[in-house]
């Protein structure tokens, strides 16, 4: 028995911040999932290329997660606070000291993405003593006022004006001459933050080598180097990490989003001198990574290292090229570019421009064929494709040809 779908008027008790509305004033809603798929209300079926923004990087109902995230609540233990931490917790800690490098020793667990980024930041402020961050142009860290500040891609939070720390931004991919040249106007840095791959700016990946100096510069200059790897950890760029393709190791490693196995959680991981040089207490929160999170994210992190996970990702990303190129012939499509399972439809107008109404048109178009997209891009005018890792060739090649269909019939309207 389905239940009737909600109309606008039911929904008027949400904050007209809330994306509810983002890509139609009917959005679906959902009472089941398994795999890559979702169900609505009326029993209609939706190709999830958005994966709850990046999180339920194996789909949805994966039975590993969902039995370790059941066994963690039959246990009777289902908060604790963070004076305490559990055996799953305890269990996740060792994976990830056998998948970092040696030097991302010490962990901080946060309820999320920003405030894991909120406590990366902390920590380098406490271990310099100084107050200024730089960042990169296009980057985003988080909606909180310090995630917002350092974080180029504001949105309509520009109104606020001047956001702490202090941040002096450059452009991504920079070389070595505006990297001294920055260092010699600022003040002294507390950090420098960044993503090794823009995904909200719309799936933008620096020039080869760019992580590498920009790692040589940070040691030489003793500033520690922050990798906010929210979106791309787990295997979501076909390693296991971002920064694995440059063979690059940040001072502060940010993880959130898939890290928690579709539950919410973020945690960092940094080394021994930076975690250790602030006193106990000076950054908590009441459910920094909840138990049943924490067992949801080994489950999940078991999965990736123990099957055919990041082979598939190498797969996946050689299907979206296979099924995207057609994609470039459509006259308001500028450019489709990614790697692994992010990849982004950059839709322009016809001067060249980003063309955010014709994008929300296209993902609306999408998501009344049956699949979920994501938004990115600096003025929204990038359709992300984030299919689940472990998604098939026929479902990849699905996904396709309902944007191809989308395309059209925005053409019509």
């Amino acid at each position: 028995m389905t239940e009737e779908r909600p109309t606008q008027a039911q929904w008027e008790t949400l904050s007209s911040a809330t994306k509810m509305y983002a890509v139609t004033d009917r959005p679906p809603v959902f009472i089941s999932g398994v795999g890559a798929w979702l169900t609505d209300t009326e029993g209609k079926r939706y190709l999830d290329f958005a994966c709850g923004s990046g999180t339920t990087n194996l789909g949805h109902n994966h039975p590993a997660v969902m039995a370790a995230a059941n066994a963690q609540l039959a246990c009777g233990i289902t908060h604790i606070g963070p004076h305490f931490h559990t055996e799953v917790h305890t269990g996740l800690y060792r994976v990830l000291r056998r998948v970092l490098p040696d030097e991302l020793r010490r962990f901080h667990p946060a309820t999320n993405g920003t405030e894991a980024v909120e406590t990366a930041l902390k920590a380098a402020m406490h271990h310099t003593g100084n107050r200024t961050f730089l960042a990169f142009e296009g980057g985003y860290h988080g909606r909180t006022l310090g995630a917002l500040a350092v974080s180029a891609a504001k949105g309509q939070n520009e109104a606020l004006g001047s956001l702490s720390p202090e941040t002096v931004f450059l452009p991504y991919g920079c070389g070595d001459e505006d990297l001294n040249r920055a260092i010699q106007n600022a003040p002294p840095l507390a950090g420098i933050i960044v993503e090794p791959v823009q995904a909200t700016h719309g799936m933008v990946e620096p020039p080869p080598g760019f992580l590498t100096a920009l790692a040589e510069f940070a040691a030489s200059h003793q500033i520690p180097l922050i990798f906010d790897e929210v979106f791309t950890g787990f295997g979501r760029t076909g390693r296991l990490f971002a920064f694995q393709h440059e063979s690059v190791t940040p001072d502060l490693l940010v993880l959130a989003k898939a890290f928690g196995g579709g539950f919410p959680g973020g945690l960092v991981a940094g080394r021994e001198d930076i975690m250790t040089s602030w006193e106990p207490g000076t950054q908590s929160s009441t459910f920094q990574l909840h138990p049943v999170t924490a067992a949801a994210a080994k489950a999940s992190l078991d999965v990736i290292l123990g099957k055919d996970v990041l082979a598939n990702v190498a797969r996946i990303e050689r299907w979206m090229k296979q099924f995207g190129a057609g994609l470039t012939d459509e006259p308001p499509v500028a450019q489709f570019r990614g790697l692994g399972a992010m990849f982004g439809v950059e839709v322009v107008d016809g001067d060249g421009r980003p063309d955010q109404v014709r994008t929300k048109a296209v993902r609306a178009a999408a998501l009344e064929g049956g699949l979920i997209t994501w938004e990115c891009g600096a003025q929204g005018q990038v359709i992300g494709l984030v299919p689940p890792l472990n998604a098939t060739k026929e479902e990849i090649a699905h996904g396709f040809s309902v944007l191809q269909q989308a395309f059209a019939v925005s053409k019509q309207h």
